[in-house]
């Protein structure tokens, strides 16, 4: 009887790299009973005039063109129908399309599933899978069960969220379809799979790395499955014919035996594109050999700490920053933990010139007060400050310079800070000019002595520095005072430690605005 489990170690042991899932709905089917996409589509026909298989019929068997059939038809019932009152309160303002109302009930109805094994079959397989020593897993299915069995892996949805992020190929999660959790992100009418053809060969291009260097594990897919001879086809004509043999025995289906087929494991080839590609066919009734020769496969440190190291690692590299990085000593169990629990975590490589000392959760106010005001020293990162160091400090006040940092990452409008990751993490600090004010600031410039004074003008009046700094904060926005009012801080900055005065406080970031925001 073939050993599957030693043979699949086998290979395992003859790469450098972990091995990749690449999960179908079959992984769903198997574990927690999901319909295959046929039945899921039935499902939303029971409410239509005309049963599924009329648009099965009317798209030639063509599964994208039955979803954009139904969708046409579903649009109108969702739009009526009382069973739908409450999807329409919440999702109503996001139909963007015809087929926007089923996309949104295929993931309401997927989000409601049990991702629990309801099989007692695979019972002790599905104990496993949590376990499996994998770099990462590429999927085309839209349920969560994935994510529910590697709660410590980085999710991309879609192929937007693989191409413009920066994907380090470990500890991850590709969902490549779309997810339920993003109705509009779901390849499920024919427009959405010619999109999605259209840019595969990018897809493709992305993924050889992983095809080449790793071994892949394909689950819950047929060899025909159309999805993954797509892909592969693109991924053929990336590398070309001359260099097909680059992958190696890395491509491992996985298939349950047919009428008497017994378990085996053997090297095969797929014709895709008049392109023979090597492939590895294992065929098994039982999963648990396949599982535990993933699970055996172990690695000196976990998959999560790897792909932060490592994402830290290209970010510095990138940016040319190496500022602002802290290094100390702990456990590697600790760090793992606070990645998990989505604690910021710095480290430093020890490699040319030293790191320094500050880093950005160390970071106090009084460091960007005198970065805004003194910006040719380039002291920090503008993404770090914004995503690490203003959100912690925004604790205690909400008066931090921030439009500098924007500026520095293309954002110069209120446009474009709407449509930015940032909207929701720097709103409380993102004010206006008002904000910066109070009624006895107003009443102070209103005084005839100060009547169409300049900045230069006001300082040079006066002694009292958080006098002028109340009255400054209350001018008409007028860059002319922007270097006037850099210099009345910058002598007063350099003599304060952390107790910054609320009155100076704010006129930095009245200068902050005037200099580098918009209005």
């Amino acid at each position: 009887m073939t050993n599957i489990k030693e043979s699949l170690m086998e290979k395992f042991q003859k790469t450098n790299a972990s091995p990749f899932l690449f999960v179908g709905s079959g992984f769903s089917r198997r574990y927690i009973g999901l319909e295959d996409w046929k039945g899921l589509l039935r499902r939303f026909t029971k409410e239509l005039s005309r049963p599924f298989e009329y648009y099965l019929s009317a798209s030639n068997s063509h599964l994208p063109k039955t979803a954009e059939l139904i969708g046409e038809d579903f649009h109108t019932i969702w739009w009526e129908a009382d069973s739908y009152r409450l999807s329409r309160e919440q999702y109503k303002t996001a139909m963007t399309k015809k087929s926007s109302p089923l996309r949104v009930e295929i993931c309401e109805y997927l989000k409601s599933l049990p991702l629990n094994c309801n099989n007692p079959e695979y019972i002790d397989e599905f104990s496993l899978i949590g376990t499996l020593n994998v770099d990462g897993i590429i999927t085309t299915n839209w349920d969560q069960l994935i994510e529910t069995l590697f709660p410590k892996y980085k999710s991309y949805i879609g192929q937007q969220g693989l191409l413009f992020s920066n994907p380090q190929s470990i500890g991850e999660i590709y969902k490549i379809h779309g997810c339920c959790t993003d109705p509009s992100s779901l390849i499920l009418t024919e427009e959405d799979y010619t999109d999605f053809n259209e840019k595969n060969v990018y897809l493709a291009a992305k993924l050889i790395t992983i095809f080449v260097e790793h071994p892949v594990i394909f689950i819950g897919y047929s060899l025909e499955d159309p999805n993954i001879t797509l892909l592969l086809s693109s991924i053929a004509k990336c590398i070309g014919k001359d260099n097909i043999n680059k992958l190696g025995n890395n491509l491992i289906f996985i298939k349950r035996p047919r009428n008497n087929e017994s378990d085996s494991i053997s090297d095969t080839f797929m014709s895709i594109s008049n392109v023979q590609i090597p492939v590895v066919l294992v065929t098994a009734k039982s999963f648990i050999p396949i599982y535990e020769a993933i699970s055996e496969t172990k690695r000196k440190m976990p998959v999560s700490v790897l792909r932060f190291f490592k994402e830290q690692l290209y970010e510095m590299v990138r940016t040319g920053n190496t500022e602002g990085k802290i290094t100390f000593v702990v456990d590697i169990e600790k760090v793992e933990e606070q990645i998990y629990k989505n604690e910021k975590v710095e480290f430093v490589i020890g490699v040319g010139a030293g790191a320094s000392e500050i880093g950005y959760r160390a970071i106090k106010a009084i460091d960007l007060f005198k970065d805004v005001l003194d910006p040719q020293k380039k002291r920090f990162s503008a993404q770090q400050i914004l995503e690490t160091t203003v959100p912690a400090l925004a604790k205690q006040s909400k008066h931090l310079p921030v439009y500098n940092y924007l500026s520095k990452l293309g954002i110069t409008t209120q446009e474009q800070y709407e449509n930015s990751s940032y909207k929701s993490t720097l709103a409380k600090c993102v004010l206006t000019f008002d904000q910066y004010k109070t009624r006895s600031y107003e009443t102070h410039s209103t005084r005839p002595e100060y009547q169409g004074k300049t900045a230069k003008e006001i300082i040079e009046q006066s002694q009292k520095a958080d006098f002028i700094a109340r009255i400054l904060c209350s001018l008409e926005p007028d860059k002319d005072n922007g270097d006037a009012i850099r210099d009345f801080l910058l002598k007063r900055i350099d003599k304060l430690n952390d107790n910054i005065p609320t009155d100076i406080r704010k006129l930095c970031c009245y200068y902050d605005k005037l200099m580098y925001g918009w209005w």
